[in-house]
């Protein structure tokens, strides 16, 4: 789950996006016609998908709206998997927002890159 300034600007969320297309599949979330989020899973296990979540300064506006449409993404994909996880950086924002969705704190790992601490967070469909 990343969140940040612009998710219009820089090729680097460009990159992202691109990645993450040819690993699953991806959603996005339109407002005014403005990309305030995108996200997706990819297959990781045979039952076992990865979840990732970038979202803009500008969905905090929209937050209750995307956690309602995420929740039943997810539901949807309950046939397709019957587990779900999701890597990111260990901050309270972040993590907050994957306990919100149902998430459970998995495992830590501590200095993982660039000095910054990540934990991996999973989720049971069944």
């Amino acid at each position: 789950i990343d969140f940040f300034d612009g998710i219009n600007s820089g090729e680097f969320i460009k990159l992202k996006l691109n990645l993450y297309s040819r690993l699953g599949e991806v959603f996005l979330g339109i407002v005014d016609n403005k990309m305030i989020g995108a996200g997706g899973i990819y297959k990781v296990g045979s039952n076992t998908g990865c979840v990732w979540i970038i979202l803009s300064k500008q969905a905090n506006k929209h937050l209750k709206e995307l956690i309602k449409i995420i929740k039943e993404k997810f539901e949807e994909m309950k046939f397709k998997y019957r587990h779900l996880e999701a890597f990111c950086v260990d901050n309270i924002k972040t993590t907050k927002f994957l306990e919100i969705l149902g998430f459970k704190r998995k495992k830590e790992y501590p200095k993982y890159s660039n000095g910054r601490d990540f934990v991996l967070y999973n989720k049971e469909l069944v």
